[in-house]
């Protein structure tokens, strides 16, 4: 399929292809953090803690390349759009306690 079928397709489901790559990117960094937690726990004998602290990591890492990369193809500076993404993370965070 073309890029513009996608479209419509998406489209006719009021969908757009950045949210729909933003949901891919949200259920991938689910599975991989989930993954490296549980990995690092049962096969690298990490401590929960220290477990969760490497998923997370590996996590946002993740889902800031690919969201950055992929879902919105930004072209601005790495380290200011990491700071930026840390920040909405940090206020995400906040609002989630």
């Amino acid at each position: 399929m073309n890029g513009q079928l996608i479209h419509q397709m998406l489209g006719k489901l009021g969908l757009h292809l950045p949210l729909v790559r933003f949901l891919i990117v949200g259920v991938a960094n689910t599975l991989v953090g989930i993954g490296t937690i549980y990995a690092a726990m049962y096969f690298l004998g990490f401590d929960i803690v220290y477990a969760n602290i490497l998923g997370y990591t590996i996590g946002v890492i993740q889902s800031f390349l690919l969201n950055k990369r992929w879902t919105f193809a930004s072209s601005d500076r790495a380290l200011s759009s990491f700071i930026r993404f840390l920040l909405v993370l940090a206020v995400a965070y906040g609002a989630n306690l």
